[in-house]
């Protein structure tokens, strides 16, 4: 899922702290600075040992990385991989039907518009958590860009999962051009979009307006189900965090 769904998933679990918020974002970021999302978004329970012996004082950081990932505890087992009922996460399963509307405004190639369905559920998600709680995204840029946590939590994945140190912490600096969370709209959303679909794919002919559009459309339609959905995910979190 998106950061702002997984900083207010994290914050019912943990006071908030720039360690927690940046392990939050760091399996996103593990491609930017060398690790394939498998291992980004499955390190948590080990790292969180790693951290216990070694980095005490990053537990948070930990905390965060675990709590994003795609085992179960993490919000991405529950957005991704299983949701009862049909295949794969509950995001997938919600995207299926929108998957024409995302062919005609993305351009993607057949092959990545189930994948992109679900982002676009993701993206609706983020939508509705800022509508509800205004000052959601200010508070965790706030956390995000404290350089001093930042430094050390590169230090320590890099410690941990033999990556580049410069590079890490260079992913942390630029979490406002990987993410959009400094205004988060469905033209800011679909603009960003369309950025990486020109980078990524050489697709130029997205359409912002139909994306856009399209994700207000999800939103509407998802809105009932956003607090039930995030009272599931936050509970079995809680119940497999053990920490």
């Amino acid at each position: 899922m998106f950061p702002l769904i997984h900083f207010y998933l994290n914050k019912q679990l943990r006071p908030p702290t720039p360690f927690l918020a940046l392990g939050g974002l760091f399996p996103d970021l593990g491609n930017i600075c060398g690790l394939e999302r498998q291992r980004s978004h499955y390190m948590g329970r080990d790292f969180f040992s790693w951290c216990e012996s070694r980095a005490p004082h990053a537990l948070d950081l930990a905390r965060g990385v675990f709590y994003h990932g795609s085992t179960p505890g993490g919000a991405d087992y529950y957005a991704d991989e299983f949701w009862p009922g049909g295949e794969k996460g509950w995001c997938f399963q919600k995207g299926r039907p929108f998957m024409a509307q995302v062919a005609r405004a993305t351009c993607l190639p057949t092959d990545f518009i189930w994948w992109k369905s679900h982002n676009f559920v993701e993206m609706a998600l983020e939508l509705i958590t800022i509508e509800r709680q205004p000052l959601l995204n200010r508070e965790l840029l706030a956390l995000v860009e404290d350089e001093p946590a930042q430094t050390e939590a590169a230090r320590l994945l890099s410690l941990y999962a033999g990556l580049d140190e410069a590079q890490t912490r260079g992913a942390f600096g630029r979490i406002k051009e990987i993410f959009t969370i400094e205004e988060v709209s469905p033209t800011a959303l679909a603009q960003s979009q369309a950025r990486a679909f020109e980078r990524r794919f050489n697709v130029r002919n997205a359409s912002v307006p139909l994306m856009a559009a399209l994700l207000e459309e999800i939103a509407q339609v998802i809105a009932p189900e956003y607090d039930g959905l995030l009272s599931v995910i936050g509970k079995n979190m809680q119940a497999h965090a053990g920490n």
